[in-house]
């Protein structure tokens, strides 16, 4: 049997605030790392790690960020930490490691973001109360 709990939270207007803030100091430090390496490669250099990045952005955030410190310190530490999945998940990709998986009906290649897009569209329907007819990869 599974269970599952939702959990609502019913924010204060100072938490709500601070929420915002934490998602967008996370959202802000993932970007600043991403443009990094983008100039990084378009300057035809090899980027930085993401760890390197951390770091540099670390000591700069007092100087240029100083916003940065109005939230947890885990907010932008999080976000170098999804930049570094993004890029692993990307150079997997990159070298045909994430393509897909093979269907165990048809055998056939299931392509991961057609599947992502049909789940993504059962989904929507399914909480819209449409009726969804089931569609598998094949």
């Amino acid at each position: 049997m599974l269970r599952a709990h939702k959990i609502r939270l019913n924010p204060t207007p100072e938490q709500e605030v601070y929420f915002r803030k934490a998602a967008g100091t996370a959202r802000f430090a993932y970007n600043w790392g991403l443009a990094e390496i983008k100039r990084a490669l378009d300057e035809g250099r090899r980027p930085d790690s993401v760890l390197t990045l951390k770091q540099r952005f670390n000591s700069i955030k007092g100087s240029q960020f100083p916003w940065v410190y109005e939230v947890t310190k885990c907010a932008p530490e999080g976000a170098f930490r999804n930049l570094g999945a993004a890029l692993t998940n990307f150079r997997a990709s990159q070298r045909g490691e994430r393509k897909g998986q093979v269907c165990p009906q048809c055998g056939g290649l299931v392509d991961r973001d057609y599947n992502a897009a049909q789940n993504l569209r059962d989904e929507a329907l399914r909480v819209s109360a449409i009726p969804v007819v089931a569609t598998s990869g094949c």
